[in-house]
């Protein structure tokens, strides 16, 4: 199609100039996609214009073609005056820019996503509405730069997203590159709009006619006749990498390793490697090394072309026509535009075609190059992320609830405050959890942590120099929170915290024998809160006794040491050594072995309340080589299944009031030595079955008073050696059943009283009854035979039984009597069976 020829119309207004006479005679622009456009205007005034009025002023530049028209929105970037000119004018040059440049004025350090993750648009979105200072709290400008988001993808929320040591322009830049997001500028009546787009479809058509074609046109002198059309066309290509490979590393996720990759082009040449890309899975991975892939791939082949249609601006689509090229490609993309165009001044008269004037003047023209409309389109990542070397510092950070304790989360990571953060605080918002380097960890959550407070100030570090990824390397001490070690205790290793819980380790070097230096020490010390005032609740020290802080701290504890040396009838031991204090309980558990060895000393245990040892498996052994001391005014209690007591010596046991010994079996007393018995008071035995007692030596026992023994089963008494046996004035014995006594040696009985008996060498053998009363009895026998079936004499009885009871003495013989009456002998036998 051939174009229309026109008459060309520059024009530049600027309202805040009050309308002062513009005349453009040049313009030189630059337009690029992801990039801002630039123009250069040269113009001439009979008024004289204040660069610093002129300066940030809102401007529209317009090139006029026979209809078609270029118009450029924006603010006027730079401006320049010079001197008059020889028809009296004033010359000015001028710069046209997006109100997007004066991103480019600010440079803040702020963190984006620390209270939220934050998604890409909504990135751009607080970008353009708090950048260049348009925050109330930092002054700002009051910037209205108007955007739009055409993104067709949906880019994963990202937190800890760092601004730092960069322009607003350059961190929005750098964003929009990372993730592929490309931007350009459409304008309307009113001004530029901002178009961030992901795809090439968000571009739009150019508008020639009512139609999107562009015709290619290569004859001599078409351009400077006026018909658009597009005059030069090529194809460019380059060698590009044939694969993109993206690793990273994901605390989180440590396995497997994030590995990655994309095909360039199956003719590429080598591959390109990656490392910290920000992806925390495979799938992120693939996705963005796809977009790393294409971001390459786009700039393989090229196409440059030059024209007269003002219409080619960066960001739009056109279809070429009439070219030898159309039969692969058609639709092309343009990446970038360079109009250029120039008029001779204004004068009264035409200028001269071989003056100066008309030599210097330019018809419009632009140089463009642009991409095949299918091939996807991704911004070079030409804006270098700040390498952040160094340590910096920050502070732990907390919600306000928290109280003094940082706020940490499952994993023990920090929110901490950056000390170059400008934006505006929120109480453990202003990062995202941040990990702390250790000097120590392990498997199955090993390893050392002594967690921080609120306000403590920590130094942080950079992985590879990146921003979004700080480490917290240690704390430092500062203004509000001292060292726990000064050169006024140096020779110190100290842990305290914040509730004064404190391990500490003198490692002073030890004294020699005999001199008075302080020796080390190892103590733990975990206070208790009482009254008010912080006193030790557990406390732990090993070596050289703390003097000043122990007799403060621990009174209880040497009160005890003192009072327990006093009742050993001791000294008071060194305060040296090892101590053990808490006013709370003390547990142990041992599931192996406890062995306990004192020295030369002593060893005291005081129990104010109750005290309890128990054995659950095997026995409880007690060795002393001295004696063994049980003391209490309250009751011993002793309850086991059997009991064995094994003398060696003598036994003595005293009882001062009433003793009962209750045995439900059989009970037996064995005695090898003397057996002595004293009852000062009443005293009772009674058995429920056999009670069986021997005595292998001499037996003593004396009853002062009432002695009653009931016997209900079988009694035998053997006495082998003499029996004596006093009673006084009641002497009173019951039988029911079977009574044997035996006695060899003598047996000697005397009753005080209305009836005295002696006897010796006496053998006697009751059975069923026995009854005897006497007012005197006196018997003395070698040998007594008696058996009785029924007998019972009283002072009535006859004469034949008086008889008999003479004739009875016929077996008593005198001590030297060698003889036996045979007569009397059966004399006796016969009435003792008459009797019976």
């Amino acid at each position: 199609m051939i174009g229309k020829r026109t008459d060309l119309t520059l024009t530049l207004s600027v309202p805040a100039l009050d309308r002062k006479e513009i005349y453009v005679t040049s313009i030189e622009g630059r337009e690029r996609i992801s990039d801002l456009f630039r123009y250069e205007i040269e113009f001439t005034s009979a008024d004289t214009i204040d660069p610093l009025d002129a300066i940030g002023q809102a401007a529209t530049l317009t090139i006029s073609a026979g209809g078609n028209v270029l118009t450029a929105h924006g603010i006027l970037a730079e401006f320049s005056a010079g001197d008059a000119t020889h028809a009296g004018d004033f010359a000015y040059q001028t710069v046209l820019a997006p109100r997007l440049s004066l991103l480019d004025l600010s440079r803040q350090n702020l963190v984006y996503g620390a209270s939220d993750p934050i998604k890409l648009g909504d990135l751009v979105d607080s970008v353009l509405t708090n950048g260049a200072g348009t925050d109330s709290t930092t002054g700002g400008h009051g910037l209205d730069i108007r955007h739009e988001l055409r993104l067709r993808s949906d880019y994963l929320a990202r937190a800890q997203v760092v601004q730092y040591g960069e322009s607003d322009l350059s961190f929005l830049k750098r964003q929009c590159e990372h993730e592929g997001v490309f931007f350009f500028f459409e304008h309307d009546d009113q001004s530029e709009i901002v178009v961030f787009g992901d795809k090439n479809d968000v571009c739009k058509n150019v508008d020639i006619d009512g139609l999107p074609t562009v015709t290619f046109n290569n004859k001599r002198g078409s351009a400077r006749t006026g018909d658009l059309a597009m005059t030069r066309f090529r194809a460019i290509a380059k060698p590009v990498p044939g694969s993109v490979h993206l690793r990273d590393y994901n605390e989180t996720k440590t396995s497997p390793p994030l590995k990655v990759s994309e095909t360039v082009t199956d003719q590429g040449f080598g591959k390109i490697v990656e490392y910290g890309q920000h992806f925390d899975d495979e799938d992120q991975g693939k996705t963005l090394a796809k977009i790393r892939a294409e971001e390459i791939a786009c700039r393989r082949l090229v196409y440059r072309g030059e024209s007269n249609v003002p219409q080619l601006r960066a960001g739009t689509v056109f279809t070429l026509t009439d070219h030898t090229l159309s039969s692969k490609s058609t639709q092309f993309l343009v990446v970038s535009v360079r109009h250029s165009v120039s008029v001779p001044p204004p004068s009264a008269f035409a200028p001269l075609p071989f003056s100066h004037e008309a030599r210097a003047a330019r018809p419009y023209a632009n140089e463009i190059e642009c991409v095949p409309f299918d091939t996807p389109f991704r911004p070079e990542r030409k804006t270098p992320r700040p390498n952040v070397s160094g340590l910096f510092t920050a502070q732990i950070d907390a919600e306000e609830n928290q109280g003094q304790r940082g706020w940490m989360d499952t994993r023990g990571r920090y929110k901490v405050r950056f000390a170059f953060d400008d934006g505006k605080y929120n109480a453990g918002k202003a990062s995202d959890y941040v990990r702390q380097s250790q000097p120590y960890l392990g498997p199955n959550s090993s390893g050392l942590h002594f967690p921080l407070l609120q306000g403590t100030e920590v130094v942080v570090g950079y992985l590879n120099g990146d921003p979004d990824r700080p480490v917290v390397v240690g704390a430092v001490s500062d203004e509000k929170n001292g060292d726990p070690v000064t050169k006024n205790n140096r020779t110190l290793n100290r842990i305290e915290t914040a509730s004064k819980v404190m391990l500490e380790i003198d490692d002073r070097e030890a004294p020699a024998e005999g001199a008075a230096k302080d020796a080390p020490f190892f103590r733990i010390d975990t206070p208790a809160e009482v009254g008010g005032r912080s006193f030790t609740g557990t406390y732990l020290r090993m070596g050289k006794s703390v003097d000043k802080d122990e007799k403060t701290l621990l009174p209880k504890a040497t009160q005890d040491a003192a009072t327990a040396a006093a009742a050993a009838g001791t000294t008071a031991p060194s305060t040296d050594g090892a101590m053990l204090y808490t006013n709370q309980d003390l547990n142990v558990n041992v599931d192996g072995s406890a062995t306990y060895t004192y020295g030369t000393g002593y060893a005291t245990e005081t129990t104010t309340g109750n005290s309890a040892h128990k054995v659950d498996a095997g026995k409880y052994t007690l060795n002393t080589s001295d004696n063994i001391e049980m003391t209490t005014p309250a009751d011993i209690l002793l309850s086991a299944y059997n009991m064995t007591v094994t003398l060696s010596g003598s036994s003595s046991i005293k009882v001062s009031g009433t003793q009962t010994t209750t045995v439900s079996g059989t009970s037996e007393g064995v005695y090898w030595g003397e057996a002595k018995t004293n009852h000062m008071s009443t005293s009772k035995a009674l058995m429920w079955d056999d009670a069986t007692l021997m005595t292998f030596a001499a037996s003593f026992s004396m009853k002062l008073s009432i002695e009653l023994a009931i016997n209900t089963g079988l009694q035998t008494k053997l006495c082998i050696g003499g029996e004596i046996k006093l009673a006084t004035p009641q002497d009173s014995k019951a039988v029911l059943g079977l009574n044997f006594t035996y006695v060899y040696g003598l047996d000697l009985k005397v009753v005080s009283g209305e009836t005295n008996s002696v006897a010796t060498n006496a053998t006697k053998f009751i059975t069923l009854m026995d009854y005897k009363g006497s007012f005197y009895d006196v018997k003395t026998a070698e040998m007594e035979y008696k058996k009785t079936f029924y007998s019972m004499a009283d002072q009535t009885s006859t004469v034949e039984e008086r008889q008999w009871l003479a004739d009875s003495t016929m077996l008593r013989t005198a001590k030297n009597s060698t003889e036996t009456d045979s007569k009397g002998l059966s004399t006796w036998i016969t009435n003792l069976f008459t009797i019976a």
